[in-house]
Formats: structure tokens, C-alpha cells, sequence
């Protein structure tokens, strides 16, 4: 389990110092070909709609939507209505770090005695092999579990006919150690549209150049 821990940490560290950004995006659908279809953007929680902060997001769609074809427009009553909805979550991952290990032996061995051997500091680590209670190893020495808050940036895409008829499903998120989710959408939605519509039913890493480091 420390080693999966480790592993996990590690992978978000690397994330976070990459000049790329990271998101894992998830499609699901039956969009046909754009035929110069009009869109209205609204969101899919009745309590964001008309926020300042859904206007700022949902213009992030529209130079996307028009690359493809589209043509943005504030009647409802569009051909297509796309739905968003966004959210930050945070969990805590627990890591170890290692602050080193030492060698050991023995410089005797007993020939009545074969298989794995016995150290005194053996309950320090592992890694220790030998002859009876003669033989050599690693023992290593942790330190204590550190804790680290990963912060999860979602969107989450959904595009109907007028009839409300259920042509997209979109799912893109990436993890960081900051709650700054105006800072991941631009990603968010660069990494939605990379090769749109994409492969119904997969999930695909999407890696966005970063414009900051931060």
C-alpha cells in the first residue's frame, strides 16, 4: 500500500512540474457531422444558470464550437443545446518518503540452517535474505505518512437536440494541488474538444501546452 501511495503522489507531482497540462476525458456519443446547426449554451444546474462565472466558462465554447461548424446563438430555441456543469473536489493522499536504508551481514553462516534469515533490526524494513539466523540485507528506515490535498477540476459536457435528445456526453478532468478552477477550465475545455467528438465510449489523456506554470 505505501508503494501504490508513493506512486500515486508521484504521478501528480510529475503532472504538476510538466510544461503540459493533463486531463483525463471521457466521451460518450451519437453526434452526426455538423451541418452549420445553431447552438445555445446554458448549464445543466438550474443554480448556476446566469452566473457571471457560467458566462465566462461558456465563452470559452464558443471559439471551439465555431472551429467545428457551429453557429453560437442566445435563442434556446436553437437546433442543439448544449449543457455544462463544472466542480472542484479535493482528497487527501497519503505518501511516505524513504530517509535511506543501511547494509548489513554476517560474517558466519551455519550449514544446518538454510532459508530466510532473522535480523534484529529486520522490523525497521525489508529486503532481508540470508542462511539460518546468518546472512545480508537492506533494512529501510521510513519516515512518517505526509498528507497532501489533490484538488479535482471538472467539466462536464452534455449536447440535445430541441427535443431533447441526448447526442453527447463529455467528461474531462485533471488534478492539481490548488483550488483554482477559472485557471483549469480554458484546459478543461481545450482537452474536451482535441479530436471532437472522439472515440464513443473511451478514455483518452489529453495533454494541453501550458501557457504559466502556475
Amino acid at each position: 500500500m505505501r508503494k501504490i501511495a508513493l506512486i500515486a503522489f508521484l504521478a501528480v507531482f510529475t503532472a504538476a512540474c510538466s510544461t503540459s497540462y493533463r486531463s483525463d476525458v471521457t466521451r460518450f456519443h451519437k453526434l452526426p457531422e455538423p451541418m452549420g446547426e445553431t447552438v445555445f449554451i446554458t448549464s445543466s444546474d438550474p443554480a448556476k444558470a446566469g452566473s457571471l462565472e457560467l458566462a465566462q466558462y461558456a465563452g470559452l465554447l464558443v471559439p471551439q464550437l465555431q472551429s467545428l461548424g457551429y453557429k453560437v446563438v442566445t435563442d434556446p430555441k436553437a437546433d442543439l443545446v448544449i449543457e455544462i456543469d463544472y466542480d472542484v473536489t479535493e482528497s487527501e493522499r497519503r505518501y511516505y518518503i524513504y530517509r535511506g536504508y543501511s547494509y548489513y551481514h554476517y560474517p558466519f553462516f551455519s550449514p544446518y540452517h538454510f532459508g530466510f534469515g532473522h535480523h534484529r533490526f529486520a522490523h525497521h524494513g525489508f529486503g532481508h535474505y540470508g542462511f539460518g539466523h546468518y546472512g545480508f540485507g537492506y533494512a529501510f528506515y521510513p519516515q512518517e505518512p505526509r498528507i497532501r490535498i489533490i484538488y479535482t477540476s471538472r467539466l462536464v459536457m452534455k449536447i440535445r437536440r430541441a427535443n431533447g435528445e441526448l447526442l453527447f456526453e463529455g467528461n474531462a478532468s485533471s488534478n492539481h494541488y490548488r483550488d483554482r478552477l477559472p485557471k483549469a477550465m480554458p484546459y478543461l475545455v481545450a482537452a474536451m474538444f482535441t479530436n471532437f467528438p472522439g472515440q464513443s465510449g473511451s478514455t483518452e489523456v489529453v495533454r494541453i501546452e501550458r501557457s504559466d506554470r502556475g
